[in-house]
């Protein structure tokens, strides 16, 4: 009887350790199996991730050279109007004091050129009055046809339109011309015709012009504002 419950007690023994043997060679298989698949998991998200970075890299890239592709042209078109503005409008002040009479040549002198109009405008030394001189076909030369004061201020810029002083260097240009001005001269003559607001601005071959009535008259109703250009110095 006790070899018999020995010989049980033994076959139990070794059957327990081949159910270890067995359960730990099953196990073994899953473990490998769970391995490789949380690896392969890991990898994938890995690779995701790269393409999502990479995705996300290559749309800001492609935003970036959108951007570029606008702002480039825009920018060539803002740099083209401030060039254009800066040729139309050479006689821009950029000072709150406006133009500097004293620093225009004393005694200034502003001619015109045409029909029906003065030969010149002369402010005096002192800058406060005026002379309008005129041709005279009996005196063979001019004469002068009306005096006058005048006041300087300052004014908001406004730009004005005028029928251009000639110039070689410009003689393609259209005959009108916009310009912008801040600087008004009103004057006040014995000849009303003379009497009102005059402007002066430094013009675009770096001298100064004096803005006048349209004492030539004979313009459609359209150009009524049209104004004369008086340039100092000789007419190239």
């Amino acid at each position: 009887m006790k070899r018999t419950l020995g010989i049980c007690s033994a076959m139990l023994v070794v059957l327990g350790l081949v159910g270890c043997q067995s359960n730990s060679a099953d196990n073994s298989p899953k473990q490998e199996t769970s391995s490789k698949h949380q690896t392969k998991t890991e990898s994938e998200h890995s690779s995701k991730a790269k393409l999502a970075a990479a995705s996300k890299k290559k749309a800001k890239d492609a935003s970036k050279a959108r951007a570029d592709s606008i702002s480039k042209p825009q920018a060539a078109i803002v740099s083209s109007v401030e060039s254009e503005s800066q040729a139309n409008n050479e006689n821009t002040q950029k000072t709150t004091q406006g133009i500097d009479l004293h620093a225009i040549g004393t005694p200034p002198n502003f001619h015109f050129n045409g029909v029906n109009v003065p030969s010149h405008i002369a402010l005096d030394a002192n800058l406060s009055r005026f002379s309008v001189y005129s041709w005279n076909e009996s005196h063979n030369g001019v004469i002068r046809t009306a005096t006058g004061s005048f006041t300087k201020k300052v004014i908001p810029m406004k730009t004005v339109r005028i029928f251009s002083a000639p110039d070689v260097h410009f003689k393609n240009d259209p005959p009108i011309r916009s310009v912008q001005v801040n600087t008004e001269l009103d004057f006040a003559s014995n000849d009303a015709r003379f009497s009102g607001g005059y402007y002066i601005f430094k013009n675009r071959i770096d001298s100064y012009s004096l803005v006048t009535p349209n004492f030539a008259g004979n313009v459609d109703v359209n150009d009524q504002d049209i104004m004369i250009e008086a340039r100092q110095g000789q007419y190239q």
